[in-house]
């Protein structure tokens, strides 16, 4: 009983078809608009509520499968839209 899962072994047997089905149909039964029922935005808003919750960018990028920092990075801008809180808890 000592089998690892090995790197290139799926954990899911899901195809990218059938997560767009499954999200299409979650999204119908809470009633989300049709353009908003996508696994892009489902993964962005994920991303998005990481930033949020504190998960440092280098273990998002690792969830998310990206290639770049940059790309990460992009869901951090979400921070940056309230620069004031930031000033107000440093200590000079």
């Amino acid at each position: 009983m000592n089998e690892k899962i090995k790197p290139t072994e799926k954990l899911f047997p899901l195809t990218r078809i059938r997560v767009y089905q499954i999200i299409q149909e979650a999204g119908e039964k809470a009633g989300i608009d049709k353009d908003r029922r996508h696994p892009h935005v489902f993964r962005h808003g994920f991303a998005v509520n990481a930033v949020f919750s504190g998960v440092p960018p280098l273990v998002l990028r690792r969830w998310l499968g990206h290639a770049s920092m940059d790309t990460t990075l992009v869901y951090t801008e979400v921070l940056a839209q309230d620069t004031k809180a930031y000033l107000e808890r440093m200590e000079f």
